[in-house]
């Protein structure tokens, strides 16, 4: 288990009759500089799973070394343009490498090693950064965080005519939905749809046992279409009519429509193999992962750095099947 004005506005600027007074042209607007970081700016560190203050992470901007106070804290003596180099490190988060921007930073929020609600290096790893199906595993850590771009705040979920008058296949389908959108929190709306949107990202929700990712034992897939990290389009494929009657596969592949690659834990849900235990909902530490994935920019690489995001506008595919 991807514009009447025109001859208004002339008669507006030439001088009125007998007039020797002539109009004078209005200055050009100068351009905003860079905010980047001022001197004196202070940053606070927070870990992006309970939002405790990070006390003692040591930052590093623009190659000058501080370390956070008790709350978290950064106060930067000296300012930094955008583009300077930005590194925090702290036993309890992963390596953090960013980048000075043009928009304030007022806060960096870092992802924790491990966490309460169960994430570890190992499923951070699995589940955000690696492009892995069942039968070939990208190779772990290497694959870009994929998401929705930032400003959206709402993405379709299209099923077919078949779905839909299949009543346990849109039942399915209407339960998947609202268990991804109680996991996202809000932070992004999943909304089912009859028709794909003339504007915005959508997901394709269909049975087709005749498509060629349908091989053997394949009980269904998700095929994500990214550009520089940002999900542009999915597509959620079930390979018998019957698969698309189970919630839990439905909510696996809503998953993958997420972003979320396969766990390797069989307790959750996105692990990549149904079994007969398999989970009905995402579980405390997918949810704590989605929340993580949503406060970072597309493109991230791990352990957490958007450093270099990438800047082609090619377009990706991503192809993960379940079985």
């Amino acid at each position: 288990m991807r514009m009447r004005v025109a001859v208004l506005l002339a008669a507006a600027v030439l001088p009125a009759c007998g007039s020797e007074r002539a109009t004078s042209p209005t200055p050009p607007r100068p351009s905003p500089s860079p905010r980047g970081l001022a001197a004196g700016a202070v940053v606070s560190l927070v870990r992006g799973d309970t939002g405790a203050p990070v006390a003692g992470a040591q930052m590093t901007v623009a190659g000058r070394i501080y370390q956070a106070d008790a709350e978290g804290r950064v106060r930067v003596d000296d300012a930094a343009e955008p583009g300077a180099l930005i590194d925090v490190v702290a036993p309890s988060v992963l390596d953090r490498q960013t980048l000075v921007r043009s928009e304030p930073l007022g806060t960096l929020v870092l992802w924790p090693r491990t966490s309460a609600a169960g994430i570890d290096e190992a499923f951070t790893t699995a589940v955000v950064y690696t492009s892995a199906t069942v039968t070939d595993a990208g190779a772990p850590g290497q694959a870009p965080l994929r998401r929705f771009p930032i400003l959206v705040a709402q993405v379709a979920v299209v099923p077919t005519a078949e779905i839909l008058g299949d009543p346990h296949a849109h039942a399915a389908v209407i339960e998947g939905v609202a268990r991804l959108n109680r996991a996202a929190r809000g932070a992004i709306t999943f909304a089912l749809s009859p028709i794909a949107p003339a504007s915005g990202p959508a997901i394709a929700y269909r049975v087709g046992p005749a498509d060629p990712s349908c091989g053997d034992r394949v009980l269904a897939f998700a095929r994500l279409t990214t550009r520089a990290g940002e999900i542009v389009s999915g597509e959620i494929v079930f390979c018998r009519p019957e698969t698309a009657h189970d919630t839990r596969v439905a909510v696996h592949e809503l998953g993958h429509g997420f972003g979320l690659n396969h766990s390797e834990d069989p307790r959750d849900m996105m692990f990549g193999t149904f079994i007969a235990a398999h989970a009905a909902d995402f579980r405390p530490r997918e949810v704590e992962i989605m929340s993580l994935v949503m406060q970072r920019r597309p493109g991230n690489r791990f352990p957490d750095s958007d450093r270099d995001l990438p800047a082609s506008n090619a377009l990706d595919t991503t192809l993960v099947v379940c079985r």
